[in-house]
């Protein structure tokens, strides 16, 4: 044969025709789990990016302000205006037809052409000149069933209609003109992420043809914004400053609606990294197994190849060519597959966003995905082939496991139990090798990627699904009155009640933080405990203030700084110590639209109602509640109901809004925890299968000793239930640990 690159290459070629099929197998074992790891990571960044293509897919404003046409000209001047969009809010309604349709119709060709541009899904955008054509979101034709080329018949309420609907008088039937308009087109939008709000939208000769005749608004402006983060913060002053404060300019932004739809987003991508996670470590040991043992095969002929002549070197190159052929074209696989599978993500609520739903190709995932994937397939083989390539005698019995069954055979176990022990962790050599590392590592990767989704999961499940979680440790809430001594004496009257184990006067009172008003809440020092402290503690005294997360980020803040405070009208400012991080729940004047004055987890609750400046300067907006703690076995529901009875008000304190879109993801870590499960029964049946294959000699022998059927049977579920003993043991604090921590 000579020792020569001649003999090497005789040997990859004998090596490549005798087992070709050995080597198709471990390339498509590479390809699937390659293909499985890098579909999930891809599919990951893709459902985390959805949301900000979509906003730019549709050119979505940054900023909604409501003010008069007047001044319109002036906004769209500003620095930090990079285009803007007026629009006007229609009064007609579907004659039949889903109730609550959001109507608005482009008062030029800016609005749904340069700024709010709906992502068309079927058919096109409408014909500007045309009045009698049509865009409507997907939630309004998942209502009605239209399709495009369908007709809509409208009512519409006349413009003294509209004033009487505004002032809350009953307008009666609709007197305005009726019409018919077409579908041309079905187009996803942004105001349909979160509200899930059914819209048409109406094309500017539509509004020229019928303003007239049909109530509108028209003081809506939609404004983009420039890149700027500043340009927010900036636009906000110099509104206030051209618009007269007579005017009330009401400016609102999509961050609150951002946030929910990058939470749940955030969620589903979470779930499938989590899931890519324990797959590619499943999937590292189980390939890193199967290369092992495909290369073990061959030790058997290395002490004949070093008696031909061949070095180490040339021994270990031998072994190790083929396996990385068999690499390349798994990896090859890999990318092939996992970008024909692009098209099944985002999944869930995420699919609702994607701006380009289909074939997507991630070229950072499946470009590093397929270095990473030959790289440590390769370097695993090589391991394998120079530990093979250097070997003199047969190898024997690892350390561990050795001294395992040292320990088993101490344990005085009946020999069914010793021998499934044994068969459990006792890899073999040569070609009766079994892939003991592989199973046990399965069992434990398997383990900890279960536990880890369900604990994610079910922390999911409890923040969408208990009051406390964003901060409410009562039971009830009742509006209170807003004289101080009424407020009193009606606390007294329900802390008196049988139902009633506490009652306390809760103050929500808008106040200014550096500046900026924020709602704040004033608890009795008595019920401080109803505060949720997640750092620091509760206030005590008037100078301390407990304040959510989002206010912290802020004001960029931390615990023992202070923060200057002033009723939003002008009061003297005051100095007030941060002495905790908490949560508490949102608050809306029953009788005042728009009370809660900004974002979730953006609040300051103060130690009690003492400073009267503050209140007094709460520029119409300060309202009492009365939080109630019922009594141990009280019926909640009843004792609400006979208090209505007496006079009470109930104040009805819904989740967080940001809350909604978590609520329809929470079932997703429970299905990746069901695609890890098979994951691992998959990897861990087929170890235990090739062990009984490969042992079939043992077994067979064991038979011949005096070993019945069901100490054979016993046999094997010895070395099963060691799997999963080991699994559980292992993997299940690890998964806590992990599901916890995300």
């Amino acid at each position: 044969m000579g020792s020569g690159p001649n003999a090497v290459q005789f040997l990859v070629a004998q090596e490549l025709r005798s087992r070709w099929r050995g080597l198709v197998v471990l390339a498509l074992l590479v390809g699937i789990v390659g293909a499985v790891v890098l579909a999930a990571v891809a599919g990951a960044r893709r459902t985390d990016s959805a949301y900000p293509r979509l906003l730019d897919a549709i050119d979505a404003a940054d900023a909604d302000i409501e003010v008069s046409p007047e001044y319109f000209d002036a906004i769209a001047a500003l620095p930090q205006v990079a285009a803007v969009a007026p629009s006007s809010y229609m009064f007609v309604a579907p004659a039949d037809g889903p109730e609550d349709v959001l109507t608005i119709a482009a008062v030029d060709d800016r609005f749904g052409s340069q700024v709010d541009r709906p992502l068309i899904l079927h058919g096109r955008r409408p014909a500007y000149e045309q009045a009698g054509e049509v865009v409507v979101n997907t939630e309004y034709a998942d209502a009605t069933g239209v399709d495009v080329g369908d007709e809509i018949p409208l009512v519409s309420f006349t413009p003294e209609q509209m004033t009487q609907l505004i002032e809350g008088e009953d307008p009666g039937t609709p007197a305005g003109p009726q019409v018919e308009v077409t579908v041309v087109g079905i187009a996803r939008t942004e105001v349909e992420l979160v509200e899930r709000t059914p819209l048409i939208v109406f094309t500017p000769a539509f509004y020229e043809r019928y303003r007239d005749e049909v109530g509108h608004f028209d003081d809506i402006l939609r404004v983009q914004l420039t890149g700027d983060d500043a340009a927010l913060d900036g636009f906000e002053r110099e509104v206030t400053r051209i618009v007269p404060e007579s005017e009330g300019a009401l400016i609102t932004t999509p961050g609150e609606t951002s946030v929910q739809v990058e939470d749940a987003n955030r969620v589903l991508a979470v779930s499938l990294a989590i899931f890519a996670v324990v797959a590619a470590i499943a999937g590292i040991v189980a390939i890193g197994q199967a290369f092992a043992r495909h290369i073990e095969l061959g030790a058997d002929d290395q002490r004949l190849f070093r008696a031909l002549g061949l070095t180490r070197g040339q021994r270990f190159v031998a072994l190790l060519v083929p396996v990385a052929a068999s690499a390349l074209a798994g990896a090859a696989l890999a990318i092939v597959v996992a970008a024909c599978a692009s098209p099944l993500f985002p999944t869930g609520f995420a699919r609702r966003i994607e701006p380009d739903p289909g074939l997507a190709f991630d070229w950072v995932v499946l470009g590093v995905g397929f270095a990473a994937l030959l790289v440590l397939v390769i370097a695993a083989a090589a391991l394998g082939a120079w530990r093979i390539s250097g070997r003199r005698a047969p190898a024997r019995g690892t350390t561990m496991s050795a001294r395992v069954m040292t320990a088993v055979t101490r344990a005085d176990l009946s020999p069914p139990a010793v021998i499934g022990l044994r068969m459990a962790v006792e890899p073999g050599r040569g070609a009766r090798a079994v892939p003991v590392r592989a199973a046990l590592a399965a069992a434990v990767v398997g383990m900890v990627g279960v536990v880890a989704a369900l604990t994610f999961g079910a922390a999911l499940g409890w923040l969408v699904t208990e009051p406390v979680a964003y901060g409410v440790q009562w039971d009830a809430n009742f509006v209170g009155p807003f004289d101080a001594s009424a407020l009193d004496d009606e606390v007294a009257a329900l802390a008196d009640d049988d139902a009633v184990a506490a009652a306390a006067p809760l103050a929500v009172v808008p106040i200014r933080v550096e500046g900026d008003v924020l709602q704040s809440f004033w608890l009795a020092d008595q019920m401080s405990d109803l505060v949720t402290v997640i750092d620091g503690r509760a206030p005590r005294t008037p100078g301390e203030v407990l304040v959510g997360n989002a206010t912290l980020s802020r004001l960029d803040r931390e615990l023992g700084d202070t923060v200057t405070a002033a009723g939003v009208e002008g009061s003297d400012p005051r100095e007030l110590t941060i002495v905790g991080q908490g949560v508490f729940p949102e608050f809306e004047h029953p009788a005042v639209e728009d009370s809660d004055t900004r974002d979730y987890n953006d609040f300051a609750v103060l130690a009690d109602a003492g400073d009267d400046a503050l209140v007094a300067d709460a520029g119409g907006e300060y309202f009492s509640m009365i939080l109630v703690r019922w009594g141990p076995g009280v019926d909640g529901e009843a004792a609400t109901a006979r208090l209505e009875q007496q006079g009470a008000t109930i104040y009805q304190l819904d989740e967080p809004v940001r809350f909604v879109n978590l609520g329809r993801v929470r079932a997703f870590p429970s299905v990746i925890a069901a695609f890890i499960v098979l994951l691992a029964v998959v990897v861990t049946s087929h170890a235990l299968a090739t062990s009984i294959r490969r042992r079939a000699r043992d077994l067979t022998i064991l038979k011949a000793l005096g070993f019945v059927g069901a100490q054979i049977r016993g046999t094997v579920a010895w070395q099963a239930t060691t799997l999963a003993a080991v699994g559980i043991v292992v993997g299940v604090p690890l998964g806590v640990f992990l599901g916890r921590g995300i």
